[in-house]
């Protein structure tokens, strides 16, 4: 993957740069300026710029970049006091934000996330009815095998043209998202908290969530229906569910850095609508779009 990531402080671009480096090609820019140029002159798979630049700040290199017809995804970086600006900033397209201070091999994570793996046949139970698109299917609880999944979801979507190129991306992360809360909440089991104290103790979280799925015969259901301007998509499992007033806003309470309420949240601000049944086990999204 190449990536341009944009910052003014040089310690954070060169570790950026030393952290990503073996995994992708990286580019850097240390103003909104320089990353503007380099956006628009370069072909990028993925843009990760902090809002707080010199010359020109991440919400107007953003919409510039746009205006421009390029639509390359976007993570933004942002301090506490520059939430409402991160959550603009989704309205143009960024498909992710993390507060400072993080980690970055949680950014690393998170990055690794939109770089899929080789297509494999792991869904089925579709059908197509010329530009309409049905899809029901049972996923096996494994999270190092969502991003396969999704990346073969999203293809049936693009292949027959559902899909706005500007917002497949989105798409992508929050099928992604949905899909690891089912297994790591329903079916796994974990509460949020819980998982807040693995990544904290540096264990390896999904290999913990894999450890307790493999003792379970559940399946989480997906159910898909897309057509020109709409999608809708279903997932449900037979966990025991959550209250999702419980769960945290991360830009409400910026303390857990986006641990916890991440997917929730991704959701809320990439599509147009999220509504949980009463239990907290079944989820039901919708995209709509204008049709030219």
């Amino acid at each position: 993957m190449k990536i341009l990531f944009i910052d003014d402080e040089e310690i954070i671009r060169e570790l950026f740069l030393e952290s990503h480096k073996q995994f992708h090609k990286i580019d850097l820019a240390e103003d909104g300026k320089i990353g503007l140029k380099k956006a628009l002159t370069n072909s990028y798979d993925l843009i990760v710029s902090d809002i707080s630049l010199p010359q020109m700040n991440g919400l107007e290199l953003i919409e510039t970049i746009r205006k421009n017809r390029v639509q390359t995804p976007f993570i933004v970086i942002t301090g506490d006091s520059d939430i409402q600006l991160a959550i603009d900033m989704f309205r143009l397209g960024a498909i992710d934000f993390f507060l400072k201070p993080f980690r970055m091999e949680v950014l690393l994570s998170r990055i690794e996330k939109i770089t899929y793996l080789e297509k494999e046949n792991t869904v089925q139970n579709d059908t197509v009815f010329f530009n309409e698109l049905y899809l029901s299917t049972k996923i096996a609880p494994k999270i190092k095998k969502i991003q396969t999944i999704v990346k073969d979801i999203s293809g049936k979507l693009e292949n027959i043209g559902l899909i706005r190129p500007e917002d497949i991306f989105s798409i992508k992360i929050v099928l992604y998202e949905l899909i690891c809360n089912s297994i790591e909440h329903g079916i796994a089991g974990i509460h949020y908290y819980e998982k807040k104290r693995i990544l904290e103790n540096e264990e390896d979280y999904y290999e913990r969530v894999d450890e307790i799925c493999a003792t379970k015969t559940d399946f989480v259901d997906l159910k898909i229906e897309a057509k020109p301007g709409f999608l809708k998509m279903i997932i449900e499992d037979n966990g025991a569910g959550f209250q999702i007033q419980e769960v945290p806003d991360p830009a409400v309470n910026p303390t857990l850095n986006m641990v916890s309420g991440r997917g929730i949240f991704l959701s809320k601000m990439n599509l147009s609508s999220i509504k949980y049944n009463q239990k907290g086990n079944r989820v039901e999204v919708i995209k709509t779009w204008n049709i030219a």
